[in-house]
């Protein structure tokens, strides 16, 4: 049986590629994000250029972050700090809209 939950959250891994002059590096941590209303996601989605409505989605998805670390190795917590750091970096904030999608959209697509 199938149940409707309107206040759903679930945790991913994340895997981020960064460009560095040596070609690229990759890092994982686990984000938990929290599934929206279609309607909601449409609402955020419409109207906007692509890099205001990955801010808006991400605003209202992703509600912590596991194994980040600052530039030294040293673990961060899981906080609103740590939050922000993670949305602005241009590599991680395409990787995490990337996973929330392909989490909901995973063994549900339609078969054409």
């Amino acid at each position: 049986m199938f149940k409707l939950s309107k206040n759903t959250t679930f945790k991913r891994p994340v895997t981020v590629v960064t460009p560095t002059d040596d070609g690229e590096t990759k890092g994982t941590f686990t984000a938990r994000f929290k599934r929206l209303p279609q309607s909601r996601v449409d609402e955020i989605l419409s109207g906007y250029a692509d890099d205001e409505s990955d801010t808006s989605l991400l605003d209202e998805i992703l509600v912590g972050v596991e194994g980040i670390a600052d530039e030294h190795g040293n673990p961060l917590p899981d906080n609103d700090e740590t939050l922000a750091a993670v949305k602005d970096d241009s590599c991680a904030r395409v990787a995490l809209v990337a996973e929330y999608f392909k989490a909901i959209t995973k063994k549900n697509q339609r078969k054409n």
